[in-house]
């Protein structure tokens, strides 16, 4: 009988400690920082999650076609860029991985600015601050939080999302579950409610690997390029014409 009670007691300590580290807005053990920037014209804008890609052995992503095709002049990659253990990296191996990445998508030569937001949960590497990096044509803000990302049209707060799910497969549960009962993008709208936005702006994420878009409530999932454990590759991400937001599909 003491050995059923601590069974019971050592799974229910177990759930708790899981739970509490896996929604961090439960007990704010950590706080997402806001880094604004301000767009002074309505230029093309581009956000794409969950490449997943391995620095040593990168496999091509068709991401100069959508850019090119549309004008984008700022990329915002919404984390799990890269496959690295999440751990402390030098920022001189960084930019020899960026510079590597970005040569094998065709983005080292485009005239674009690029926004990146590391996950702060797993693949990407660990970034604490914000670092600004120049390669060649290309210039690169880290983003350590969420970007705050604010044109005359609309204003968009972008992050990876794990801030409301750390686990990406327990997100993506969460959200397919909750939208069999209606609650699409359940977990876009709670971390919009979670992070106090304005009614006029737009919450931006990844993770889930699941596509979506909310016009009411102004919510948006980019989606994944890279299969992941029971979750396919979508090949989607959000583009925003000025004040016209919309997913789209590069074949």
């Amino acid at each position: 009988m003491n050995f059923t009670w601590l069974f019971f007691f050592i799974l229910a300590f177990t759930l708790i400690a899981f739970v509490l580290w896996n929604f961090p807005w439960l007990t704010k053990y950590y706080m997402l920082r806001v880094s604004t920037f301000k767009i002074e014209r309505d230029e093309n804008i581009l956000v794409v999650s969950d490449l997943h890609l391995n620095p040593s052995n990168i496999k091509y992503k068709p991401l100069e076609k959508i850019i090119r095709e549309k004008k984008v002049k700022y990329l915002v990659i919404a984390g799990d860029f890269i496959e690295y253990k999440h751990k402390e990296i030098e920022k001189e191996k960084l930019v020899r991985i960026l510079v590597k990445i970005l040569k094998k998508l065709n983005l080292e030569r485009e005239n674009i600015t690029i926004f990146y937001i590391p996950s702060k949960s797993s693949h990407d590497p660990k970034i604490s601050q914000n670092l600004e990096l120049q390669l060649k044509s290309t210039k690169i803000h880290i983003i350590n939080g969420v970007l705050k990302l604010a044109s005359k049209s609309v204003t968009l707060y972008i992050t990876h999302g794990d801030y409301a799910s750390r686990d990406g497969g327990v997100a993506a549960t969460i959200n397919r579950m909750l939208k069999l009962f209606g609650r699409k993008l359940f977990l876009e709208k709670l971390l919009r409610k979670i992070l106090k936005l304005e009614e006029s702006s737009w919450l931006v994420m990844g993770h889930t690997h699941i596509p979506g878009i909310d016009n009411s409530s102004k919510v948006a999932n980019c989606g994944a390029w890279s299969r992941h454990f029971l979750r396919k590759e979508t090949n989607t991400a959000v583009l925003i014409e000025k004040e016209k937001i919309k997913i789209v599909r590069v074949e």
